[in-house]
């Protein structure tokens, strides 16, 4: 587990790429579940409760995995799905673990400022790592996975907050 861990930490400083990892289906299965879970646990409040954050979480999940899978499609590079998802959700799951912290502090009103520019880090960061991802994947330009990813999370927060708008109120 601690391998796997510093895996995607070597990932997300750009060190290692997707295509280190094993094309393993229990691995990806593994780590989009973790996603799933730390994703409902950070936004509870953001959605109104479990089942809410729950549909959401697995929601944003589904439209990675569909949004990865049409990319790599019109790339011609359909069979490093396993590996460019597992990366990804990977990536997903250690920020999410690493801020999840932070996302339940969001209401201290004292900390507002520093939890703010904390999570503007993290999603500066979480991007560039996704782009490096996506760079390695489609045999991009850095920039170009960057904007990719970054589309990606519009694409995701647009349908997400569609069907399942926040709870007014919640504070972010």
């Amino acid at each position: 587990m601690l391998t796997l861990v510093r895996f995607f930490w070597q990932l997300c400083l750009l060190r290692r790429g997707p295509q280190d990892l094993p094309a393993s289906l229990p691995l990806l299965a593994w780590l989009a579940l973790l996603n799933v879970l730390i994703g409902t646990t950070g936004t509870l409040s953001h959605f109104g409760g479990a089942s809410r954050a729950f549909a959401a979480s697995v929601l944003d999940t589904l439209i990675v995995a569909g949004l990865v899978y049409a990319t790599l499609a019109f790339a011609g590079h359909r069979p490093r799905l396993v590996q460019v998802l597992t990366a990804v959700y990977g990536i997903g799951v250690l920020f999410g673990a690493a801020f999840l912290p932070v996302q339940l502090l969001a209401g201290n009103a004292e900390a507002l400022g520093l939890l703010v520019l904390a999570n503007l880090v993290a999603l500066a960061w979480i991007h560039v790592a996704l782009g490096h991802v996506l760079r390695h994947a489609l045999e991009l330009d850095l920039w170009a996975g960057i904007a990719i990813a970054i589309g990606y999370t519009v694409i995701g927060v647009i349908v997400v907050n569609t069907y399942l708008p926040p709870v007014v109120g919640s504070g972010g």
